[in-house]
């Protein structure tokens, strides 16, 4: 007889019907799926609002701001190797969405107050722009040292779909959103979006180290 608490659940019926997920990946995969939700869903809710602080800035400044871009996007490329190198990744990584948060919400503070103060709106637009380059390589950098590659061939595209769908729900969210809430607010989701990642990413250590999720690298793992 088949006890209860072993028949498998309604999604986990779903995912090993749809999918190759197995029932002892599925929170894992679940808690991932998610993870890179509120990543690029965050992402890609508050990035309109760069070019609409773009237009307040005026073309002159904006075009001055890819330079300051290139300019942050080569220092901190050998500056993040290096402290990947030596911190943790499960110190590291939500630290840097706890970062993303924080700045979005002190800038979405600020536009709330100074709609049209240039010294913040000029931090935001570099900030952004910065930051589209290292979101999706952080992930699955994460990802990468936690499921081998057999896992990984079977798991990850269902995975970035969770990517995909944020991506497509967070434009989405703002231009319905926008005008009632105004471009602090949707910097504040975007704030709550980044949070909730890094829970999302406390979970997923857990259920790693616990072996619901079992690696055979885990050992030459750096967490």
């Amino acid at each position: 007889m088949v006890r209860s608490s072993d028949r498998p659940s309604f999604v986990e019926r779903i995912l090993s019907t749809l999918t190759s997920v197995e029932r002892r990946e599925v929170p894992s995969v679940i808690v991932a799926f998610f993870l890179f939700f509120c990543v690029l869903g965050g992402y890609f809710a508050v990035r309109p609002v760069r070019e609409t602080v773009g237009t307040i800035l005026g073309r002159d400044r904006v075009a001055n701001l890819y330079v300051a871009t290139w300019i942050a996007s080569l220092a901190i490329v050998p500056i993040y190797g290096a402290i990947v190198a030596k911190v943790r990744r499960s110190v590291f990584l939500p630290l840097i969405y706890g970062f993303v948060a924080v700045a979005l919400a002190i800038v979405g503070g600020v536009l709330q107050n100074q709609p049209k103060s240039v010294a913040f709106g000029q931090f935001f637009y570099v900030f952004i722009s910065v930051l589209s380059l290292f979101l999706v390589s952080v992930f699955w950098s994460f990802l990468v040292e936690l499921f081998d590659s057999g896992q990984a061939k079977r798991l990850f595209p269902v995975i970035a779909a969770g990517g995909t769908a944020g991506a497509l729900v967070g434009p989405l969210f703002t231009d319905l959103a926008a005008r009632s809430i105004g471009n602090g607010g949707i910097l504040y989701v975007g704030a709550t979006l980044f949070a909730l990642a890094v829970v999302l990413q406390a979970i997923l250590i857990r259920l790693w180290k616990s072996g619901q999720e079992p690696n055979q690298a885990r050992d030459n793992a750096h967490f």
